[in-house]
């Protein structure tokens, strides 16, 4: 069973932290998935807060030292310089693990989302937009490497950074999302609770209504 590690490394605030909807969301909808969980686990501990970059790959390592097939760690403004030193890290560890970052740090797929893959050698692939589906295509496209097929991410076509850019179609809006279970209700957040980790903080709900920015960046 290869194993696959979530994140969404975020701040305290007076012993408080916010439960990792964007990981919790990508890890209930691929356990939904009958093709996913005959292949794949997700740890139950989804990574919700900062600490030392070493410390927190450590935590990745298996009782027998194994690393994860895949890391997926969402990517935002106050998050992206822990998340290229983990992913760093990891890249040294565990050469072969996959790594993925997603969120609006990303950067727009016809500009800087080239820029950062071009950049930092440690990252795979990004995923633009909203994420459940295409995270889980991701995964199930990796082992055959027909990355090329997944709609909504972003790569380099080999392991020089002077590698061809890769842009995929982008993923269709959803507008059903009832499809997608809530990490609230199917036990993703209990499990959570239940790990060390998760039993030595305080946690802060998160429920979005909408989706999606009203507004354009300039």
């Amino acid at each position: 069973m290869k194993r696959v590690i979530l994140g969404q490394l975020g701040w305290a605030y007076d012993s408080e932290v916010y439960l990792p909807l964007s990981a919790g969301m990508l890890a209930a909808h691929c356990n939904a998935d009958e093709c996913f969980r005959a292949h794949y686990e997700i740890d139950p501990w989804l990574r919700f807060a900062r600490g030392e970059p070493q410390a927190i790959v450590d935590g990745f390592a298996a009782r027998d030292g194994s690393g994860p097939a895949v890391v997926g760690l969402s990517h935002y403004v106050w998050c992206q310089e822990i998340n290229y030193a983990v992913l760093k890290l990891v890249r040294e560890r565990w050469p072969h693990c996959t790594t993925v970052l997603g969120g609006p740090s990303t950067g727009d797929p016809d500009g800087a989302a080239e820029a950062l893959l071009r950049a930092h050698s440690e990252v795979d692939v990004l995923v633009h937009g909203e994420g459940e589906a295409v995270f889980l295509d991701l995964i199930q496209k990796t082992a055959g490497g027909y990355w090329s097929r997944v709609a909504g991410i972003s790569f380099l076509a080999g392991h020089d950074l002077a590698a061809p850019y890769i842009r995929t179609a982008p993923w269709p809006r959803e507008k059903d999302l009832d499809r997608f279970p809530s990490p609230f209700l199917d036990g993703t957040f209990d499990r959570l609770l239940a790990t060390p980790a998760g039993k030595e903080v305080k946690f802060a709900g998160v429920w979005e209504p909408d989706r999606g920015c009203p507004f354009a960046c300039t």
